[in-house]
């Protein structure tokens, strides 16, 4: 199994700061959703993959992922961790999603996942993979008391194989909610936040429990 984690946005909410670099945790925020990918596909068995698309301060946000590239060549499961730089990246989040496909091995299903989204942990990954079955693809939803029960489209998603060349071949569409929308698409309802909490600007990185 391979996770696709987009890495490469310009942060222009946050001000003068990449939120990719923000410490959440003792290690950059980047890192840290990086691990706990690798903590779940550690956790499937051998010769999982993770996929980062990195873009806006590369070097800064590979510097900031090695300690995860080190645990990822040292784990007994074998895993494979690839740094790919999407030179596209101030087109916007499909065209990082894009580049990172390519690499995705073939026949093989794989999700997409942010790298500001700290509250994803291996268990939101874990909890949709047996909803898979025959769809193109499984999208969480959250709809709660506080957002008066609309519901709120989450991440990580999780795409059938067949997906990896839908994406490749749609480079305009502009984003996956929007391809998504011509395919079959199995969208379950959580109540749990961390499907949708990300951090977009000052404010939402206040209020994370450092």
């Amino acid at each position: 199994m391979t996770v696709v984690m987009l890495a490469a946005g310009t942060s222009s909410r946050m001000g003068k700061r990449n939120k990719m670099l923000l410490p959440y945790k003792g290690i950059p925020m980047v890192a840290h959703c990086c691990m706990q990918a690798l903590f779940f596909l550690e956790s499937k068995g051998f010769q999982n993959t993770l996929l980062v698309a990195t873009g806006y301060m590369k070097d800064e946000v590979e510097k900031a992922l090695q300690p995860c590239m080190e645990y990822a060549r040292n784990s007994k499961a074998n895993m494979k961790m690839k740094l790919i730089h999407n030179a596209d990246y101030l087109e916007g989040q499909y065209s990082s999603a894009a580049c990172a496909v390519k690499d995705v091995p073939e026949g093989e299903d794989f999700f997409i996942s942010l790298a500001d989204m700290p509250f994803v942990s291996p268990s939101n990954y874990e909890a949709l993979i047996p909803l898979l079955k025959d769809h193109d693809a499984v999208r969480p939803f959250i709809t709660n008391e506080a957002n008066a029960g609309q519901r709120i489209p989450g991440h990580p998603v999780l795409l059938s194989s067949r997906m990896r060349k839908a994406i490749e071949e749609n480079p305009y569409i502009g984003s996956v909610n929007r391809l998504l929308k011509d395919y079959d698409v199995h969208e379950v309802v959580f109540k749990d936040t961390s499907w949708t909490f990300d951090v977009d600007n000052p404010q939402t990185y206040e209020t994370l429990s450092m």
